[in-house]
């Protein structure tokens, strides 16, 4: 699935997220391509700019383009979908949530939580195994 000729990065999926934290503000937004998840939570404004350009389709970015988005603001950041070690959703119907599911993203170096809404449980669920990437939900 993964394209290595081209310098070309597909976006497949964007979902809105929440950082899992007692009061979260900031809404981000987790985009995943056929190489990457790239976490933002600024450049969110350019990225729909530039999607709207006429020479460049909804779903296909310069993978420099995509680099400079996540250099925008210290607290974006990604992840090569190799070094991703698994993604958990927790669906529990007994946990309370205020925004959506739980959902934890591993690698071998960090671990992340995060909030997934709740609307957005089949098309990541159906995005994550298509990639390839160890999905559990509990």
């Amino acid at each position: 699935m993964i394209k290595k000729s081209s310098d070309k990065e597909e976006i497949i999926a964007r979902f809105f997220i929440l950082p899992r934290r007692l009061y979260p503000t900031t809404l981000s937004l987790l985009l995943i391509t056929d190489r990457r998840m790239i976490f933002l939570s600024k450049g969110r404004g350019y990225l729909k700019k530039r999607a709207s350009e006429p020479i460049m389709t909804q779903s296909v970015f310069n993978r420099e383009e995509l680099d400079k988005i996540v250099e925008m603001h210290e607290n974006n950041y990604c992840f090569e979908l190799g070094e991703i070690s698994g993604v958990e959703v927790n669906t529990s119907p007994f946990k309370e949530e205020t925004f959506g599911y739980y959902l934890k993203i591993a690698t071998k170096k960090k671990k992340t939580k995060w909030d997934l809404r709740f609307e957005d449980l089949e098309k990541f669920r159906e995005t994550v195994k298509k990639l390839g990437v160890n999905y559990v939900e509990k």
